[in-house]
């Protein structure tokens, strides 16, 4: 079974399946993604542990986005 095969046999059936499945992990995947947490460090995470990753990734992004909001015109 080559690459393309394997993707639909064993992929996410249509790409509502795939936005589906980033919504429901999104809350793992934040803090991951921002680079506030290791993938190991967010699965040992208490629920408490997690939404505080998850304000500070929330945080990292207001903090990246601030040079661009307000300039201009």
């Amino acid at each position: 079974m080559n690459f393309l095969d394997n993707l639909t046999t064993k992929g996410y059936k249509n790409e509502l399946h795939l936005k589906k499945a980033i919504e429901d992990n999104w809350f793992f995947d934040w803090p991951v993604i921002m680079g506030i947490a290791s993938r190991e460090e967010v699965n040992a995470a208490s629920l408490k542990e997690l939404q505080y990753l998850n304000g500070l990734a929330d945080k990292k992004q207001e903090m990246t986005m601030m040079p661009f909001m307000g300039k201009g015109g």
